[in-house]
């Protein structure tokens, strides 16, 4: 059976020390490396992003691929450097995926719209689709 860590105890611990103790399962020291950390990845995130909803999003999806991943962890760079990369990679698909969904989204639009209306879109700006 694992040592039970307090919380007060778990904030005097340094990253490498719960780390260690995230890959035999602590999920507390997990949280306790998410807490230090997470104020960052959304700041940064949210200027990459431009959406504080969305960063909020991407943070969750990166905190829980950092969990599943925890053990394959080898410290050779900082906890904050690794969850940072694997937020920025998560904002990227995000990017990418709201990019195709647009596009799609135009070529829909275009689809549906009168003749008359196709011919003249090379001057008229299509809207963009709605936020959901």
């Amino acid at each position: 059976m694992s040592k039970q860590y307090t919380k007060a105890e778990l904030k005097k611990l340094e990253d490498t020390e719960l780390v260690k103790l995230s890959q035999e399962g602590i999920l507390a020291a997990f949280d306790e490396l998410l807490n230090r950390n997470s104020h960052r990845i959304v700041s940064m995130l949210t200027q990459k992003l431009k959406s504080e909803t969305d960063a909020y999003d991407v943070a969750q999806t990166a905190a829980v691929k950092a969990y599943r991943s925890i053990k394959s962890f080898n410290g050779t760079s900082q906890f904050y450097t690794w969850l940072y990369t694997i937020a920025l990679n998560e904002a990227r698909k995000r990017v990418a995926t709201s990019e195709t969904t647009h596009s799609e989204y135009r070529i829909n639009l275009i689809k549906h719209l009168p003749l008359r209306a196709v011919a003249g879109a090379k001057t008229q700006k299509i809207p963009p689709p709605p936020r959901i």
